[in-house]
């Protein structure tokens, strides 16, 4: 069934995963749309679903079935807010060039499905890729997480059908000290390196604990590099009182000392 509907854009939210102060629009790539908007209009390759599936009178719309009888009774869609899956530049293009509204398909889309849809959008980004990468993995760890403690036991979340952990062992040592790499690429899926994940969590550690101010290492050509040069400056100054990474300039002085301390430290 047809579930295309006229949606004013002050109705639609950002996917709820996607973080616009994380990955801010890209002004260029909304002045491109623009340009391809104005020369062969919009095409409706957008999805929406309603914001957590949910009516504004609360109820929820859990299948597709449930959606298709919504529009077959001829409900007003005007005081409803929706939530866009993808497409976050299209829709600032539209912002730009005054649009009031669109046809847009809704669809019901369960919180795990956005989640991806929010990481691929990242992953194809034209943003930085040190960035989208750290905080894809830190975003994602961080709902399973979340999720993972809103069940009572693994009965409980094997029984509502849940695959990331298929042992009683794994889903309580995650619930205890978080969730590991490889769940969070089993959840990503195969578009998403194993080597670019546990490199983000390794830099991601590194951050927490005091070794890079992100703003400052987000230039650095690859992930990789950024991984190694966390491992080294974790060997050189783990314990060292002296230590003061909070100073302004110490990525610049790391990047200059590190061998050097390196090779004295290791004669």
């Amino acid at each position: 069934m047809n579930t295309n509907t006229q949606i004013e854009l002050n109705q639609l939210n950002s996917n709820p995963f996607r973080d616009l102060d994380l990955f801010p629009i890209n002004a260029v790539v909304v002045e491109s749309l623009k340009e391809s908007i104005k020369d062969t209009d919009f095409w409706d390759n957008l999805v929406v679903r309603l914001a957590d599936n949910t009516l504004a009178d609360g109820t929820i719309i859990s299948s597709s079935t449930e959606l298709g009888a919504l529009f077959e009774s001829g409900h007003d869609f005007s005081g409803e807010t929706f939530e866009l899956c993808y497409g976050h530049h299209r829709l600032a293009a539209l912002k730009d060039l005054a649009w009031d509204s669109v046809t847009l398909p809704v669809k019901v889309v369960d919180d795990e499905t956005m989640l991806k849809m929010m990481a691929n959008e990242n992953k194809d980004s034209q943003m930085n890729q040190i960035a989208v990468k750290l905080e894809t993995v830190r975003q994602v760890k961080a709902e399973i997480e979340k999720k993972l403690m809103t069940y009572k036991n693994f009965t409980e979340y094997k029984k509502d059908g849940q695959k990331l952990y298929t042992n009683k062992q794994g889903f309580e040592n995650a619930r205890e000290n978080g969730v590991g790499f490889k769940v969070v690429k089993k959840f990503l899926g195969e578009t998403w390196s194993e080597t670019d994940i546990r490199y983000s969590f390794s830099v991601l550690e590194k951050i927490e604990e005091g070794y890079f101010l992100q703003e400052d290492i987000i230039d650095v050509p690859s992930i990789g590099i950024l991984e190694a040069v966390g491992g080294i400056a974790q060997f050189i100054y783990a314990g060292d009182p002296k230590k003061d990474l909070s100073a302004p300039d110490w990525p610049m002085y790391f990047k200059v000392k590190t061998v050097t301390d390196v090779i004295e430290r290791c004669k």
